[in-house]
Formats: structure tokens, C-alpha cells, sequence
């Protein structure tokens, strides 16, 4: 291999580099030392290319490829991972780091190459490039990928250190070969790079899912390169463009494997299938049709729920994790009641509710597909029911404190309370600001869902729900919006109703300030089909007014502890007979007739941007406009 001091090659010298020069006039066998020589460089493993010198490897990318068809230096280059991919595993186990070194930059250069074909190239045209001389090199590259990254998948997080950022680079280049769908105008593309995977999915025993998972759960940040820096006498500086041995880590890179695995596993649910697609085993039907390990049912593919749930805790806050856990709970039944059992559901509904809570800080996009998710999980009477037992305290709640005045911090809350007063603060968001439609409708819809099981409602629910009532009636009639104001007050109303036919001993903080606001209830009567909403609400406060005296010359001054201590004295003498009984409504998520239409393109474009320092020329891309999903 030889040894001696390292230079930096500035990008403007890269294109004569005697190395490089042989690579693009010669033909080089996969035995030749120069092989050797030439991966013997330090990738730019953390920014993003600067247009300069991403300029520069784009040139070298197109005269290698072009050369490629007479020299072969492509199947050789491909040849340098396929045919000696195995032999990393026992490379890391006996502590050699040059090999998974080299392995690392063979699949960078491939990577970059691969991106040039898939940006510049129709799917037929690239992939008869990448296949020039042996029909199945594509195949065999992806086959290589898929066993060595669920080999690595099982080392343990010191051994798996050695090879993070090979591991990097091949999750990246499978992203890279599913990105073709970017560079298609349809979002019902099939590609044959998808029928690749799911080929070797049927073939292969092992579980590319099932890695990747394994890799969600990577919580360890980027390795440094110590073992190779240019002290070591092995680096000869083609590409030692990082100005130094220990370069500091963007935040956007910190479990750069964790990120890339969960977006490659989300890329696969995104692959449109063929109607009566024959391949029983492809990788988004054995995702989406997944059953928790130790549960045996024919066809279907075990995966561990409990990672996967550990690793949407991890990731809901940004918007590939909740596209991930919207597709699973939409489109796998069984992952969805594993979510549904789980008795610390809390730990995922609190960084949904701080999505939720902060709508200005986030796209339209990401709060909406964080709403649907919670409204999903509202369609289950049980959840409904169990957040209603959670008892929150003031650490929990910090993210919804932040911003309240102090008097006005929350000390002590259950969960369902908190949902509504978080979805109170999105419908009053939304019509000042966004009015979204579709957020409205399915705001309203998780808010009925949890409201009308409501338990242990918190005083300041309370006080939201007849403050909201006043201010929306007022507007009744200066709004352009009468149609969702509407909307708001009847959600409202149903709610209060069925607090006090279902659950009246429960909640009655609601009892109190539905007194302190009889006259805002009662002005609403005059709205069509609010009246009989209205009786059960006005019977409610006139037995408790009966009961205060209110009204009267008589009436005692009482405290807020005197009035509630009455309330919860008479509480069992209201003539319960005489209310009236709704059906429950309950309100449940569906997509649009062709939902690929929004979500393919969307996902991609999430995609796009998440890991935008792969260098995807954006020109190029097809499925979506750039600015229409920020």
C-alpha cells in the first residue's frame, strides 16, 4: 500500500491527479494496487459539497462514467466492495481499520457516481450503464448492501464504532437508488430498482427492516476518525478536504445512522405497488403487514414493536419520524394496537402535544400530519379513557408553561386535559392564521373524540371551553367563517353535554364555570339547531343556581371553595332523567380517494430536505417543486 506524508489536493488540482488520470484514460483491473492508492483518502464525510468543488465531482463522475464503457474501471470499481463486502465483519472482530476504510470509500465513490446516473439518466438508461458488463451487477451491489449492513445491524455499539461511517455510506447509497422516484414526474412511478429490493427481500432470509431498525435505535453520536488522520502515514490526501483531524459535527448530522435508517425504512412504505403484485415478500408489504416479535402467522414478517416505538419517541418531533409513525399506525393494524397497549403511551403523546402547542414554529405540513396521528389514536375508546387516568406534573408540562403567565402555570394535570387545551390552542391558531380546512375539520374531530370521554376535566379546560364559546359567538355575526364558527361551538357544546350526561360527578369544575358563563350559553339558543344542545346545559345550571340561590335577594356571598363544596353536596339530586341523551359522536380519520397524490410527493420532499447534504441537484428533480411543501 505504502506509507508517507499526506497532501491536501485542492479541489481545482483534483482532475490531475495522477490517480485519477489513470482511472479515466486506463483500464484497472479489481486486482491492481492502484485500488489501494486510490481509496486511501478522507471522505468529506460532514458538509455538504460546496458548489465549487461538487462541481468538480460532478465533472469527474461524467468522464469516469463516459470512460467506463471501454475501460471497465466501473465494474471494477464495483467489484472492489461485492467481492470483498464479506470480509468486514471479520475485520472489525480483529480490530483492523484500513479495510472497512477502504470499503467506506469504495462505496463513496460509487455513491457519487450512482447519484450522477440517477440525476442524468432515465431508470432503464442507468441502470443498463451500471449493467454493462454483467446483467446482474445492480442486483449483486444491492444483494452485497442488504447483507453486510444486517450483519453489522447484531455488533455491539464498540465494534460498531469502526464501521459507522461505512455504515453511513451504504444506508446513503440505497437512498440514493430509491431516489429515483424524485427524478419522475408521477407519483405512481414503479421503479425497477424497487423490484430489485423486493426480490432480494424474497429471496434473502435476512430482514433488511429488521437492520434498519436496529440502527433507528443508534444513539451514539458520529465516531471521530483518530485512527485515521493524517498521522497514520495511510492517508494520501485525494479528497482530505476536512482542515482537520477532529472537524466539529453539525447538529443535523448527530445520529446520522439512526436518521438515515428510519428515512430509508420510510422511503420503502412510499414504493407504489402494481395491482396484484405477485411479490408476497416485498419490503412495503412486509412492513406494512408486520406483526410484533413472538406473534406466528403465516406470510407475515416479525419485526420488534417495542424498537420501533422506543426509536417514534425518539423522532416524532421531526417530520420523517411522523410520517413513519403515521404510515405504520394507518396501514399496519397490528402496530397499531401494539401502540394502543402500551401503558406509558404518555411518553409519545407529549411530543406530539409540544408539536401541537408550538404551530407557528412549524410547517403546515408537519402539524397537520402530527394531528392526524393523535386523531387516529382518538378513535380508540380505550386510549381515550387511559389518558384520562394519566396525572401529569408541572416537569411534563414545561414546553406549555413556557409561555403562560405566571399566576397562570399549571401544576398538576391529567392527559386528556391537556389534549384539549393544546387542540384549543391549534383551532384558535388556525383561524386567526392558516385557516387550513383540513386541519380545522380533523382538529375538531380529535377534540370531540377525547372531549366527549372526558374524566377529571382541569379548571382551566373549563374556563377555555366557555371563554372559546363567548368569543366565537361574538364573532357569529362580523365573520366571514360562519360556517366553522359553527363548527367550534357545536364540537363545544357536544362535549359539554356529554360531560354532564356521562360523567357529570367527574367534571364538576365544568359545573362551575358553566354558571359564572349562563348567560353566553343561553345567548346561543337563537342559533338553528343549537336549542336542544342548549336544554340539557340550561337545566344543568338552573338546578345549580336553585341550589346557590343565585339570583335571589337572599343569595349568600359565597367563596369559589363554598360554591364547589355545594356543587359536589346536590350533585346526586339533579333529576338526571330529565336530560337529555345524545349519540356519542365519535370521528374518525380517512384519507383521500388517491392519497399518493399529497403523500409520495411530500415524502420525498421531506426527504429532499432532511438530507439535503447528499447533494441532490434540485434542477433535476420532478416530483415535487421545492417551495411547495416548506
Amino acid at each position: 500500500m505504502g506509507s508517507g506524508p499526506s497532501r491536501t489536493v485542492e479541489w481545482d488540482e483534483l482532475e490531475k491527479h495522477p490517480l485519477l488520470i489513470r482511472l479515466l484514460n486506463e483500464k484497472v483491473t479489481s486486482a491492481d494496487p492502484l485500488w489501494n492508492q486510490f481509496l486511501s483518502f478522507k471522505s468529506p464525510q460532514y458538509e455538504k459539497p460546496s458548489p465549487a468543488s461538487d462541481k468538480v465531482v460532478r465533472n469527474i463522475c461524467r468522464n469516469f462514467l463516459a470512460n467506463s464503457r471501454s475501460n471497465g474501471n466501473l465494474k471494477s470499481l464495483i467489484d472492489q466492495f461485492t467481492v470483498r463486502h464479506q470480509e468486514i465483519l471479520t475485520a472489525v472482530e480483529y480490530g483492523d481499520n484500513i479495510f472497512p476504510w477502504h470499503c467506506t470509500n469504495s462505496l463513496y465513490v460509487i455513491r457519487r457516481l450512482v447519484l450522477h446516473l440517477v440525476e442524468n439518466f432515465d431508470e432503464k438508461t442507468f441502470l443498463a450503464i451500471l449493467n454493462e458488463n454483467e446483467e446482474t451487477t445492480v442486483e449483486n451491489l444491492l444483494k452485497c448492501l442488504v447483507d453486510v449492513l444486517c450483519d453489522l445491524a447484531s455488533l455491539t455499539e464498540e465494534l460498531f464504532s469502526a464501521v459507522y461511517f461505512f455504515t453511513e455510506e451504504a444506508l446513503q447509497l440505497l437512498l440514493i437508488f430509491q431516489s429515483v422516484t424524485m427524478f419522475q414526474s408521477s407519483e405512481n412511478y414503479q421503479s425497477e430498482v424497487s423490484k430489485i429490493f423486493d426480490k432480494i427481500s424474497a429471496e434473502n432470509s435476512k430482514n433488511l427492516p429488521r437492520a434498519l431498525i436496529a440502527f433507528m435505535e443508534a444513539k451514539s453520536e458520529d465516531p471521530r476518525t483518530e485512527a485515521i488522520n493524517s498521522s497514520s502515514g495511510f492517508v494520501f490526501g485525494i479528497l482530505s478536504m476536512l482542515g482537520s483531524s477532529s472537524p466539529e459535527v453539525p447538529n443535523q448530522r448527530k445520529h446520522s445512522i439512526s436518521k438515515l435508517s428510519e428515512t430509508l425504512l420510510l422511503s420503502f412504505t412510499m414504493t407504489p405497488l402494481p395491482e396484484k403484485y405477485q411479490e408476497k415478500n416485498s419490503l412495503k408489504q412486509s412492513i406494512l403487514t408486520s406483526v410484533p416479535n413472538g406473534i406466528l402467522e403465516e406470510d407475515r414478517v416479525q419485526l420488534p414493536f417495542g424498537k420501533i416505538y422506543e426509536a417514534m419517541i425518539e423522532s416524532i418531533s421531526t417530520e420523517p419520524g411522523v410520517l413513519l409513525l403515521y404510515i405504520l399506525i394507518h396501514e399496519n393494524e397490528s402496530f397499531k394496537n401494539y401502540v394502543l397497549s402500551k401503558t406509558d403511551i404518555d411518553r409519545l403523546i407529549l411530543p406530539i402535544l409540544k408539536i401541537l402547542s408550538r404551530p407557528e414554529k412549524n410547517s403546515s405540513h408537519h402539524l397537520y400530519m402530527t394531528l392526524v396521528v393523535l386523531l387516529i389514536l382518538t378513535e380508540d375508546d380505550t386510549f381515550c379513557a387511559q389518558i384520562n387516568e394519566v396525572v401529569l406534573k408541572k416537569a411534563d408540562l414545561d414546553f406549555y408553561n413556557e409561555d403562560q403567565a405566571t399566576a397562570n402555570i399549571i401544576e398538576i394535570i391529567n392527559l386528556s386535559s391537556l389534549v384539549q387545551l393544546v387542540l384549543m390552542r391549534v383551532i384558535q391558531f388556525n383561524l386567526s392564521r392558516v385557516k387550513d380546512q383540513y386541519l380545522h375539520t380533523n382538529c375538531l374531530a380529535a377534540l370531540s373524540n377525547v372531549g366527549i370521554r372526558l374524566k377529571g376535566i382541569h379548571r382551566r379546560v373549563s374556563q377555555r371551553f366557555l371563554n372559546l364559546i363567548t368569543i366565537i359567538s361574538k364573532r357569529l355575526d362580523i365573520s366571514n367563517d360562519e360556517a366553522n364558527h359553527v363548527a367550534i361551538l357545536k364540537t363545544l357544546l357536544d362535549i359539554i353535554n356529554a360531560c354532564l350526561s356521562q360523567s357529570l360527578e367527574q367534571n364538576l369544575e365544568l359545573v362551575y364555570h358553566l354558571l359564572h358563563q349562563r348567560a353566553s350559553i343561553n345567548k346561543l339558543r337563537s342559533i338553528p339547531g343549537f336549542a336542544e344542545l342548549v336544554d340539557n346545559i340550561e337545566l344543568v345550571i338552573g338546578f345549580f343556581s336553585g341550589h346557590l340561590k343565585l339570583g335571589q335577594e337572599e343569595t349568600p356571598v359565597l367563596n369559589t371553595s363554598e360554591i364547589q363544596a355545594i356543587i359536589s353536596q346536590v350533585v346526586r339530586q339533579l333529576p338526571r332523567s330529565k336530560l337529555k341523551q345524545f349519540p356519542p359522536l365519535k370521528f374518525h380519520y380517512e384519507e383521500d380517494e388517491s392519497p399518493e397524490k399529497f403523500f409520495v410527493p411530500y415524502t420525498w420532499s421531506v426527504i429532499y430536505r432532511s438530507f439535503s447534504q447528499i447533494g441532490w441537484d434540485v434542477a433535476k428533480v420532478q416530483l415535487f417543486e421545492v417551495d411547495a411543501f416548506l
